[in-house]
């Protein structure tokens, strides 16, 4: 349906079906899937976006399709074995999010088919901006890309299909191949509380949450 003014031509698709059958053909394609097209801009990196973070978010939510092991997404240090008993238990990608006020967490699964919304990955701005995605997350999103002061590159929730517990997973994308020993041993200590932030001049938020 095209609607035209005297200066403005508008062009608007209103066939659902015919949308999604040229979707599915699209990702079917391997040169113009979603994989590929996030794939060849790894190495683009810039204040707007991180190609290597967005590319693991869609790989971290493709990969829960069905409840998984961590230790199929995670290599665990040895000495954790006696320390974290729950590695081994099934995990699901949940979306979290809270009323404003208070009131018991909305649990949402998401896999790569479906979602409590449109909305995947929340790029925050400041300290609050994470604070907010963690406690009320209004806008469900499932992922959140921190900003650049922050260690982690990306965080989002996992829950336990045992215990129903969740768990604020933290992440720091390095190319193991691109980067020296140095930079990864920085990476690994920037996803542990006295580390998260990078800059002590930057103003820093009590990250708090309690499901």
């Amino acid at each position: 349906m095209t609607k035209t003014s005297s200066d403005v031509t508008q062009t608007v698709l209103d066939e659902p079906i015919a949308i999604l059958a040229a979707l599915n053909w699209v990702n079917q394609t391997a040169s113009l899937s979603h994989f590929e097209f996030l794939r060849r801009d790894v190495g683009k990196h810039s204040n707007k976006g991180n190609g290597f973070e967005n590319y693991f978010a869609l790989y971290v939510r493709c990969f829960f399709g069905s409840p998984k092991k961590l230790t199929e997404l995670f290599k665990f240090r040895y000495d954790f074995n006696g320390i974290v008993d729950w590695k081994s238990e099934e995990f699901e990608l949940v979306t979290v999010n809270r009323p404003q006020g208070g009131g018991q967490p909305s649990i949402s699964v998401v896999t790569p088919d479906s979602g409590p919304s449109s909305n995947i990955s929340f790029r925050a701005a400041t300290g609050e901006d994470i604070l907010s995605w963690m406690s009320t997350n209004e806008g469900q999103f499932t992922f959140c890309l921190p900003p650049i002061h922050f260690g982690p590159d990306l965080l989002f929730f996992l829950r336990s299909k045992i215990s129903g517990k969740l768990l604020l997973v933290m992440v720091r994308c390095k190319n193991h191949l691109e980067v020296t020993l140095d930079d990864l041993i920085t990476g690994v200590r920037t996803v542990t509380p006295d580390w998260l932030w990078k800059s002590k001049d930057t103003k820093v938020c009590i990250l708090e949450f309690l499901p």
